[in-house]
């Protein structure tokens, strides 16, 4: 009697050990399926204020800007990470916006893990994405128009960003 309660105890333990491990998993897979990258990967992002480039469609792609019209709300505000369909491509900081080419088709774009949209391309496209306060007070990804695309281009500064080392080293 005593090995089978033993051998019950071992078994429960096991199975509340392995529930976080595998809703965590899960919620990675989400994460990636709603458009983000792996959260181990960071940004180096630095903005030029003066700089305030356009970028080319390339043939046979559209083109992708994400502004960030979020101000640091504390000294060490984050940068804000921006994934395409699984995959970080970009980072903005502050008052910032980047530019990306994607191909056609129906895509997933997610920004800190928490704002996702899904929009469809189309070759020789533009759209312009917006990080930014809600007037609810939430934080939105929000589909601007052209005309306000241009608009930020010219009052937000230009981001560039390098991936930092990993510090995660898989076994």
């Amino acid at each position: 009697m005593v090995t089978r309660l033993t051998t019950k105890t071992l078994l429960l333990l096991l199975v509340a050990l392995a529930i976080p491990a595998l809703a965590h998993a899960q919620d990675e897979a989400a994460e990636r399926a709603a458009g983000c990258g792996d959260k181990n990967i960071q940004f180096e992002v630095k903005t030029d204020k003066k700089s305030h480039p356009k970028g080319q469609v390339e043939p046979g792609q559209a083109l992708v800007y994400v502004f960030n019209n979020i101000s640091g709300i504390s000294p060490g505000y984050p940068s804000s990470r921006v994934g395409l369909d699984g995959t970080w491509v970009g980072a903005n900081y502050k008052k910032s916006y980047f530019y990306f080419s994607v191909a056609p088709g129906t895509h997933n774009l997610c920004a800190d893990k928490k704002l996702v949209t899904t929009f469809t391309a189309a070759p020789g496209q533009v759209y312009y994405f917006k990080i930014q306060f809600h007037h609810s007070g939430a934080i939105g990804l929000d589909e601007i128009s052209p005309a306000e695309g241009e608009l930020q281009i010219g009052e937000l500064a230009f981001s560039t960003f390098t991936q930092k080392p990993s510090t995660f080293s898989k076994p």
